[in-house]
């Protein structure tokens, strides 16, 4: 941190004090960011973690630069999107210009860890905060890193967010930088009418380059997401990406492995929505994909005749768990379930998974139900899913309805769909400020 900016050192008391909230408030942000893909933590749980990462950030903004300086030490040890997030929400809460330049640097030594902390403190800033940040970071001249970060940020925040930027969307899909472009196209369907963007959409479909892998799968998902395209070049485009990246998956490691695998199950889902039903290729699609984006792909898409699939799941040790969430998820009906605790050779990546609490199937069992499900549409919960449905579970929905909607339909209710989208944001992105 720039000499400048760094406060006098506290009494011992305080400084243990400041420095644990600062420990906290990045462990509940992870905490946080994790919920999203476990099936089992419900709202509950979700807004115990809010209250107590409220408290914690509360604690750190009245504690000022001492404060400041304990999230920027934590950061600087760890390295972590936690600490990350915790550090730039509160330079960019004080308005912190010294602090925030220092912040950024860290976050510029290994973006693909810590940027997702900083779009984190981006989205959950109050709402003029935020509008200044956008504007400042967007506007950053030769900086990818505050660029994708506002981009992506803006995106949670919605139309506000995105007519916060410091330029029209529209100059962000022209950039030179893959990243920055990518991270635009998300931008581009938030604010209906933005005619220009959908049309460099059509063109970066076309992006050479396997480097420009994210670009033409952003550029796919975007004209879906703004009714641009329903299959044809879009469709063929982010399968193509997912192929690519089902390769990089397939030799990375450790948070590189990670960071492919967020990125392709993104990719895999919306794939579900743009898919027909029915289309030949498919079964290529189960072959080559690991098992649990498989069973991803399987959810999003909501074509019945995948239940076979869903059911072969179930004898992976690594994903059986998840298959009979999946399985339940798509037809409404309880699991035949073992009366055995989870146990099995893939515990550490169910843990990281977020569903090491859920039962394991009863595979006889299950294959012994009669299924009746409605054909010719997308189903959830048994159902045919409709945004009349969609709308009824976000306004009276168990939590694990909610989190069954959250899962399958995110790529459904699309920008004209606001009170699901809210709902969508509430449930799965935006803790609370103090």
């Amino acid at each position: 941190m720039p000499v400048a900016s760094v406060p006098r050192s506290p009494p011992r008391t305080i400084d243990a004090l400041v420095r644990r909230h600062a420990e906290d408030a990045a462990f509940y942000w992870t905490q946080l960011d994790a919920a999203a893909m476990s099936p089992r933590i419900g709202l509950e749980g979700i807004a115990r973690f809010q209250g107590l990462l409220g408290a914690h950030l509360d604690g750190l903004f009245v504690a000022g630069e001492i404060g400041q300086l304990a999230a920027f030490k934590a950061l600087d040890r760890w390295m972590k999107p936690g600490e990350a997030y915790v550090a730039a929400w509160l330079s960019l809460r004080r308005d912190d210009a010294a602090a925030l330049a220092a912040v950024m640097q860290l976050v510029a030594r290994q973006p693909a860890v810590l940027l997702r902390g900083l779009i984190g403190a981006l989205a959950c800033l109050p709402a003029d905060a935020a509008s200044r940040s956008l504007r400042m970071l967007s506007g950053a001249p030769d900086n990818e890193i505050a660029q994708v970060a506002a981009l992506r940020a803006a995106v949670l925040r919605g139309a506000n967010g995105v007519r916060s930027l410091a330029h029209p969307v529209s100059h962000y899909l022209r950039s030179s930088s893959m990243h920055v472009a990518a991270a635009a196209c998300r931008a581009a369907p938030v604010v209906p009418g933005d005619e220009t963007s959908m049309l460099l959409l059509q063109g970066l479909l076309g992006t050479p380059g396997a480097s420009a892998a994210p670009v033409r799968a952003e550029a796919a998902i975007a004209l879906h997401a703004g009714r641009r395209a329903t299959g044809g070049p879009a469709t063929a485009a982010l399968w193509q990406s997912i192929a690519s990246q089902a390769s990089v998956l397939s030799s990375a490691t450790g948070w590189e492995r990670r960071q492919a695998q967020r990125r392709l199950n993104r990719w895999v889902r919306c794939f579900g929505w743009m898919a027909p039903h029915g289309h030949g290729n498919l079964p290529g699609l189960f072959e080559f994909l690991p098992s649990r984006l498989g069973l991803g792909f399987a959810l999003s898409h909501g074509d019945p005749a995948h239940l076979p699939y869903v059911v072969r799941q179930m004898a992976q040790p690594e994903s059986a768990a998840y298959a009979g969430w999946v399985w339940q998820t798509l037809t409404g009906l309880p699991l035949p379930a073992r009366a055995s605790p989870l146990t099995r050779e893939g515990a550490v990546s169910a843990a990281l998974d977020g569903d090491d609490t859920l039962p394991l199937p009863d595979i006889a069992a299950v294959n012994a139900v009669h299924v009746d499900a409605p054909t010719g549409g997308r189903i959830l919960l048994g159902q045919p899913l409709t945004v009349e449905l969609a709308d009824r579970l976000l306004a009276d929905g168990t939590a694990v309805e909610l989190h069954a909607l959250a899962s399958t339909a995110l790529y459904f209710l699309q920008p004209g769909h606001a009170q699901a989208r809210v709902g969508f944001h509430t449930l799965r992105r935006t803790p609370p400020s103090p």
